[in-house]
């Protein structure tokens, strides 16, 4: 009988396993989501037609797609479809997005974006997306049904071959820059299919680029901010390349003197005095490339001397000044060297607690400095 039962037992138990089984393997249980829907991924791409790819490449309102054509080189050159920017078309073929190390690139140019991957037909298209999503992308991801020629069939904007920018602009910017500040640079250029254009920086002068901007309009002017970080003569000159990737040579240059300002000066002199009389001030700076220096004074009583003569590096310059009123004064100095760098403003605050009763003593006084070492030396 207890053998009876126990069979009853298991075959009830085998019974609810076999109900439930099914049920477990389809529900959504969160012990099993993969990692990359925890940080928002998307699992799995959304299939779009050309005409649904354009209304939202034609309109910002609904946020930023970028188109990316995964076709070879030779396909993206001799034709693309011809989005407005922000969202022009970009070109990163396939089989660099199959390669991992290749992939890397992908991710720090796309990954966190919203994107529309498209081919000629829809077939590569479709493996890309795949690809993409399964590697746990931040973002969404479009494949765009029928490619560009469905596109085209459309008629919708197409472009076909390309032609190379115009070389840009002489740049402007500083002819003077100290070290390790940033300074603007500007130029622009044309295109003649009205690509986007970005712009290569040379600041060395050995032809080779050094700083990328974005891509922006062409005949917009572009800016970009540089630091030297040593001193010398700099040639600066920028090309420019369109989306296709066709660049122009480099435009002319300018040359750019990368400078240390002078030290701030050292200003020496008495703190207090009296009111109505003339005190003698030393200042002295040097400079790491032995420039020579002016001074730039100013007397905290709205007098200033400046800039003065030019002196060389670490040779002093004497200069006097009288305070009329009684006060506390604070005389602030900088130096400049020939390349216009400037040092730091040096300070040194004076009181003039003190004004002379009578002015003929006073001038008794500056004719004869010693008669009042002399009368000071009983007190």
């Amino acid at each position: 009988m207890k053998i009876k039962r126990y069979y009853q037992y298991l075959l009830i138990l085998l019974f609810t396993i076999i109900l439930i089984l099914p049920i477990g393997l389809s529900s959504n249980v969160i012990l099993f989501t993969p990692d990359r829907n925890i940080l928002n991924t998307q699992d799995e791409y959304i299939d779009i037609t050309v005409s649904e790819a354009w209304d939202l490449l034609s309109d910002t309102s609904n946020g930023i797609q970028l188109p990316i054509d995964v076709r070879t080189d030779s396909e993206w050159v001799s034709g693309r479809i011809d989005t407005p920017f922000p969202e022009f078309p970009r070109h990163f073929e396939k089989n660099d997005i199959v390669d991992e190390e290749s992939y890397q690139e992908f991710l720090d140019l796309y990954d966190g974006s919203d994107i529309i991957v498209y081919c000629k037909s829809g077939g590569r298209s479709a493996a890309s997306a795949n690809i993409i999503t399964s590697r746990g992308f931040n973002g969404t991801v479009y494949n765009m049904l029928g490619g560009i020629t469905d596109w085209n069939t459309q008629g919708l904007p197409a472009k076909s071959g390309n032609n190379k920018p115009s070389i840009p602009d002489t740049p402007e910017g500083p002819s003077v820059c100290n070290i390790g500040v940033p300074y603007e640079f500007t130029t622009q250029t044309t295109d003649p299919d009205d690509d986007p254009i970005r712009y290569g920086w040379d600041f060395n002068g050995d032809d080779y680029v050094d700083k990328w901007t974005d891509y922006g309009p062409a005949s917009t002017q572009v800016s970009i901010e540089y630091g030297f970080v040593s001193t010398g003569s700099f040639e600066v000159s920028v090309l420019a390349e369109d989306l296709v990737g066709s660049q122009t040579t480099f435009s002319e240059k300018i040359t750019v003197i990368a400078n240390t300002p002078p030290s701030k000066p050292i200003i020496d002199g008495p703190s207090q005095g009296e009111a109505g009389t003339s005190y003698e001030y030393e200042l002295v700076s040097t400079d790491n490339q032995e420039s020579e220096i002016s001074y730039f004074i100013e007397w905290g009583d709205g007098s200033t001397d400046g800039w003065t003569r030019t002196l060389p590096s670490g040779e002093s310059l004497l200069i006097s000044h009288t305070w009329d009123e009684k006060n506390n004064y604070v005389i602030r100095a900088k130096a400049r060297d020939e390349h216009q760098g400037e040092s730091e403003w040096a300070t040194l605050e004076v009181q003039m607690p003190q004004t002379h009763a009578y002015p003929w003593l006073t001038g008794l006084f500056d004719q004869h400095p010693y008669l009042k070492q002399i009368i000071l030396s009983f007190f």
